[in-house]
């Protein structure tokens, strides 16, 4: 029996998946559906407000639902108020002077689907 090509009402055309990942998950996967909410970019109006608080998005992971970001102590603050943020981790210090590593941390920001 052919599996069905969508899952919670995502469609293959609204994710990056080329027609060759699509086959190989046809013939691979057991889970029923072929692509699901993990498959779809993070919202183009999620990133915006992450933008707009004048952090510096560094990596996105549309499997994490995630980004890392460069931000400042209220910039943090500011990604902390996002309705759309479930937590803030650190990810890694980068020292560029003491001044610097005191305000610029690498987070991440993890948004619920």
């Amino acid at each position: 029996a052919a599996k069905p090509l969508t899952k919670n009402g995502v469609r293959a055309s609204d994710t990056p998946l080329t027609p060759r990942a699509l086959a190989r998950r046809a013939a691979l996967r057991t889970a029923p559906g072929l692509i699901d909410a993990r498959d779809l970019p993070i919202a183009a109006a999620r990133l915006t407000a992450l933008n707009n608080t004048g952090a510096t998005i560094r990596v996105q992971s549309r499997w994490l639902n995630a980004v890392s970001v460069s931000a400042t102590d209220a910039q943090l603050r500011a990604i902390e108020q996002l309705p759309f943020v479930r937590a803030i981790t650190p990810c890694t210090l980068r020292i560029a002077s003491m001044s610097s590593a005191k305000n610029q941390l690498n987070r991440k920001a993890e948004l619920p689907h």
